[in-house]
């Protein structure tokens, strides 16, 4: 049996904590610092910049709290500018950034800019398919030590795929 006043305390302490990291992080993307163990702040999205807003999204979700809503929303126009500066250079990560932010914020709230976006970054996803194996390739040729990454797929791709269906839906 679900003991429903541990499930309300934990609850309270996601959405807590959510709010807390929220408040520090504002409208930059937290990656992690290998060397210190420990969250940066950056202008960057990287290519975990869509799990930051996401959460904040399912926060929303869960507590009806404009705050979450407001705090997922933050970033959006700063994910869009990088969509239209890097394209492709975002790598096989464009699904994760863009289905669990402006996807999301289609979803939940029927922004029409928002599936724009969505659509535009599935656009760009679909440029990185590889038809010599009807693969998404997984990263760029960086430099001539890289030339292999012009057809690695890692499993990484597969979990991109959804951003494709949901923009042809």
């Amino acid at each position: 049996m679900v003991d429903m006043v541990k499930l309300e305390e934990m609850k309270a302490f996601v959405l807590r904590k959510q709010r807390e990291a929220s408040e520090r992080i504002g409208d930059l993307f937290p990656h992690i610092n290998p060397e210190y163990k420990e969250y940066e702040l950056s202008e960057s999205v990287g290519w975990t910049g869509g799990f930051y807003t996401g959460v904040n999204y399912l926060c929303y979700e869960m507590s009806r709290d404009v705050y979450f809503l407001k705090a997922a929303q933050l970033p959006l126009d700063k994910m869009e500018k990088q969509l239209d500066e890097k394209g492709t250079k975002l790598g096989h990560d464009i699904g994760f950034l863009y289905s669990l932010a402006h996807y999301a914020d289609y979803v939940i709230t029927g922004n029409e800019d928002s599936k724009a976006v969505t659509i535009k970054a599935a656009e760009t996803l679909i440029k990185r398919f590889k038809t010599n194996g009807n693969y998404i390739q997984a990263w760029d040729i960086w430099s001539p030590a890289y030339a292999d990454n012009a057809t690695r797929m890692i499993i990484d791709c597969m979990y991109n795929l959804p951003l494709l269906f949901r923009a042809y839906e």
